[in-house]
């Protein structure tokens, strides 16, 4: 559940949330900074799981704890979520006090849309991966094994029409307008160690508005070579904003594991 102080200030202010996923240790950490640096200020960070590479070990929790501590300085966030990847055993254990640690999915408050951010993992991992492995994790094919994938947790989730649902893992940046469904992207190419993903499909980050989404999609450099939107979400007009919205959020929240 959101803390008091945390309602508050996301309710005070309209929010301009900087999501960022799939780091993946030093991989992405340059780009991460960058990022945090370039979007600031926002209201809240969301990390949305995998900061380190997963048997290269975490470098211990100070380090983690370190590094989360520094991209929320960057950003100017107040309010930081992490949202446990499959990388990310042990994640709660050393976030504690730096970030809230969510281990499945978490709604954001305070925006005229509602959006729903998972890493995506624990929701049809199975079916994407049998599906990624028959046509190839980097062929042009592979994406329609993506969208499938997010209209699935979508199901799953059970999410209204009016939602947007926000995902990492598999290191697309790509948007399904028609189920509402953006993948958030990563700040390292890698998916496998042995496989190598076109940076032009997977390199970037979002920052969540009131009403839209903006991708940013990065070179290897880091910088910014395409800056897009997704929204409003067609058929679903905006929600008033103020305390029912609000309430009714965090009421979700409370009912949530």
């Amino acid at each position: 559940m959101l803390d008091a102080a945390s309602a508050a200030y996301l309710e005070a202010e309209p929010p301009r949330v900087l999501v960022l996923s799939d780091i993946h240790g030093h991989c992405g950490l340059r780009r991460a900074l960058e990022a945090a640096r370039r979007e600031a200020p926002v209201s809240a960070l969301v990390l949305l799981g995998d900061a380190w590479e997963a048997g290269g070990g975490h470098g211990g929790c100070q380090e983690w704890r370190a590094m989360v501590s520094r991209l929320a300085r960057l950003s100017g966030a107040r309010y930081v979520v992490y949202i446990e990847g499959n990388h990310d055993g042990g994640a709660g254990r050393c976030l504690e006090g730096v970030a809230r640690v969510v281990e499945g999915y978490y709604t954001l408050p305070g925006s005229d849309y509602a959006y729903v951010l998972t890493h995506g993992h624990l929701y049809a991992r199975r079916e994407l991966e049998e599906c990624l492995w028959s046509r190839g994790f980097t062929t042009p094919e592979s994406d329609g094994c993506v969208v499938e994938w997010g209209r699935r947790v979508r199901r799953l989730l059970g999410l209204p029409a009016g939602e947007w649902l926000i995902l990492g893992h598999t290191h697309r940046l790509l948007v399904d307008e028609r189920a509402r469904v953006i993948h958030a992207g990563a700040l390292c190419e890698r998916v496998l160690s042995r496989l190598s993903l076109d940076w032009r499909r997977s390199l970037g980050y979002l920052v969540v508005r009131d009403s839209w989404v903006e991708i940013r999609r990065l070179a290897p450099d880091g910088r910014v070579v395409a800056s897009t939107h997704a929204g409003p979400p067609g058929g679903a007009g905006p929600r008033r904003r103020g305390r029912g919205l609000v309430g009714r959020l965090l009421a979700r929240l409370r009912a949530r594991p």
